[in-house]
């Protein structure tokens, strides 16, 4: 008894003591999580990115001598703030990924969950990771519906939050040109920004849906949400221009050639852009565009001034996408000028940094004029390349790039994978901690009876996976074979109407020749012979004449005009039965093969001939002409190709007939199997002496090259 006296009171003084401490550290601790507030706070109000760093790094000490989750969450946003400031995007996507799983516990954790995803998406956006921002993005706004539905007020920060990650989406659709999605995308955001009038988002979601349209080329629907902007900037702004909103009213105006009211718009625009290096890009394109409306009213001189203004801009910025720009629009106004030796020079200064710059649009325009320049000096063969590379061109305007695409797919399962393994990992901590919990607390018996119930659940869970993942797969498969034999029977269609047009126009071109040598054989048979028997009931009467000089005279020339007649028929006759090769030549053959194929309605033929037509025997002509009538019909049968181009390139030594389409093509190594029919006609070319080269592809189409010696 004695000794348990001692004992006992030692324990009492032990713990007053430890009391003490625990209620000096709770001080302290408070006093730390002040400091910690306190640092955060400046932080964020700093706009100097060296001066945010230092007070993070002070608020980090505070926090590490008291953690504290709220603590932690705001030292993480300041340090993705800081990143944005500092552009480097991939550590704010680190430090975000970061902070997701700390807030799982909060009892705000969806909301703060929502903004994480919305700086994610902001980074990647910034990266223009377009799907992986849209990934980011598209979660921000299902965590802000969920809140808006379970919330019996309306929030502003709800509605603010769901309004921008739509408008966010929107942009992204936009910029991926998918302009359908980008609409309905913008619209969402537009309704809940309308729910608390919040103008400023009302004001940029109404300037970007006609930013859209724009780019669609709906320019009425443009218009029109572009004035609505202009209202909502008047109550926002009222004593500040829209002067950007002012540019697009006047680009829509130029778009449909209204000119002078193009004109005011710009001039207003114009007047409120300053000298910084960004206002006076636009201001660049401003001049540029009057310069474009100056040319269209070939006020020359005047567009050469605005080019001249925008082009100096552009070089002082070293923006040199512009310039090239700017010279190729000023090259275009020498040509109108026929000043040809300036355009040209101009166009081969500007060719190669186009090219280098990727400006496709701008590459395409310097062939085109490039190719009018050449035809214009007659250069036939110059001017056939550049016909080519201008449809290439054409051709490969807003391609996508496959590489960037894989790398953004890549990006965003990477992505996920990484979001997967963080959330696995807090999954097995916390099972961890509650098996520990249930052997302090659950006897053998419970722990058998959990590890059972355990097994049964993981059992149900396999056997309804494996049932989900047999239900896809045979719905997968039925799909794919419904879209089998959805392409099949549309296939077999496609192959009947196009039979049916190759019959159309056979039966019209030979229904052309039947009717000729019909016409043909009644001026030989019936006309013909009638002038005879008048001709020779006419020389009966020469017996009867009178012996005077000048009757014999008349009587004579009577008869010579009637043999004229009896052999103009015959020549007639003969021109008709043999076509229309020997009256009009293998131009005018092609052309009105041309005409008859055109007139259906399905595919279009595009003829071009450079030069005056060379001597070359008919029966060449004629077999030429098979030729290229049977090349037309087999791109009709085989190509599934909108369009035939013809092209005849005429000059002293040679004529060149090319035949072109950009269909399905076929695979060349393949030529020894079934290519009898090619074949056929290169047989047939070489019999007239002409050369014969065919080139194709699989999806590039075909080209076909034959070429005579005049």
């Amino acid at each position: 008894m004695i000794k348990v006296i001692p004992l006992l009171f030692f324990i009492l003084l032990s713990g007053s003591n430890i009391l003490a401490q625990n209620n000096e550290t709770k001080k302290n601790g408070t006093s730390l999580l002040e400091n910690s507030i306190k640092y955060i706070t400046l932080a964020n109000k700093s706009k100097v990115p060296k001066e945010i760093a230092a007070y993070i790094d002070t608020a980090e000490v505070y926090y590490n001598e008291n953690p504290e989750d709220s603590i932690l969450f705001k030292i993480l946003s300041a340090k993705i703030s800081l990143n944005f400031r500092k552009k480097d995007y991939d550590l704010a996507i680190e430090i975000c990924k970061t902070a997701i799983p700390l807030v799982a516990d909060r009892s705000d954790s969806r909301l703060i969950n929502a903004k994480i995803n919305m700086s994610l998406g902001r980074a990647f956006y910034k990266k223009e990771s377009w799907d992986s921002s849209f990934v980011y993005y598209d979660k921000a706004y299902n965590l802000y519906n969920e809140l808006i539905i379970n919330s019996s007020d309306t929030v502003v920060n709800y509605y603010k939050g769901a309004g921008l990650s739509s408008y966010k989406k929107g942009r992204i659709q936009y910029a991926k040109n998918k302009f359908d999605e980008a609409i309905s995308e913008l619209f969402i955001g537009l309704r809940n920004f309308e729910v608390i009038d919040f103008k400023k988002g009302i004001l940029q979601i109404l300037n970007n849906i006609g930013n859209v349209y724009y780019s669609n080329g709906d320019y009425n629907n443009a218009y029109q949400e572009y004035l609505k902007t202009v209202e909502v900037w008047k109550v926002l702004y009222p004593k500040k221009e829209p002067y950007t909103l002012f540019v697009n009213i006047g680009s829509i105006l130029l778009k449909n050639e209204q000119f002078d009211s193009a004109l005011v718009y710009y001039r207003k625009a114009i007047n409120g852009k300053k000298a910084s290096e960004r206002n006076g890009l636009k201001a660049a394109g401003i001049y540029m565009n009057i310069g474009l409306i100056f040319k269209n009213k070939y006020s020359y001189d005047s567009a050469f001034v605005y080019f001249d203004y925008a082009n100096k801009i552009y070089k002082k910025l070293d923006y040199i996408a512009g310039n090239v720009r700017t010279k190729a629009n000023m090259a275009i106004c020498y040509i109108e000028m026929n000043q040809i030796n300036k355009a040209e020079n101009l166009f081969l200064e500007v060719l190669p940094l186009s090219i280098e710059l990727n400006q496709a649009e701008t590459t395409e325009e310097i062939y085109n004029g490039l190719y009018v320049i050449q035809s214009k000096k007659k250069s036939y063969k110059k001017a056939l390349i550049y016909y080519q590379y201008y449809v290439n061109y054409k051709d490969s305007i807003h391609s996508i790039e496959v590489t960037n695409k894989i790398n953004e797919y890549k990006e965003q399962f990477e992505t996920e994978k990484k979001d997967k393994d963080i959330q696995n990992l807090k999954q097995l901590s916390e099972r961890q901690k509650i098996e520990k919990e249930k052997q302090v607390t659950i006897n053998n018996k419970q722990k058998v009876i959990s590890v059972l119930f355990g097994v049964i659940a993981v059992s149900l869970i396999i056997i309804l996976v494996g049932l989900r993942r047999v239900y896809r797969m045979k719905r997968v498969s039925a799909e794919e074979e419904y879209k089998k034999t959805e392409e099949e029977n549309r296939n077999k269609v496609l192959d009947l109407v196009k039979r049916q047009e190759v019959n159309s126009i056979n039966s019209y071109m030979e229904g052309q020749e039947k009717e000729r040598a019909r016409i043909a054989s009644e001026l030989h048979d019936k006309l013909g012979s009638l002038l005879s028997t008048v001709k020779l009931h006419f020389s009966s009467f020469e017996v009867d004449m009178t012996t005077s000089a000048e009757s014999k005279e008349s009587f004579s020339f009577a008869l010579d005009l009637l043999d004229n007649s009896i052999q103009e028929v015959r020549t007639i006759s003969r021109n008709l039965s043999k076509g229309v090769l020997t009256q009009f030549g293998l131009s005018g053959a092609i052309e009105n093969l041309r005409d008859a194929i055109n007139s259906a309605g399905k595919i279009q033929v595009r003829y071009i001939k450079i030069g005056n037509t060379g001597d070359v025997l008919l029966g060449s002509e004629i077999e030429l002409f098979r030729i290229v009538q049977e090349l037309v019909t087999n791109s009709i049968k085989h190509s599934q190709s909108d369009e035939i181009f013809i092209q005849q390139v005429n000059d002293k030594s040679s004529i060149i007939i090319t035949v072109e389409d950009h269909g399905v093509g076929f695979d060349m190594s393949n030529i020894k199997s079934d290519g009898i029919g090619l074949d056929n006609l290169r047989m047939r070319a070489n019999n007239i002496g002409a050369e014969y080269n065919y080139e194709s592809a699989p999806g590039q189409g075909t080209f076909v090259t034959i070429e005579i010696n005049a």
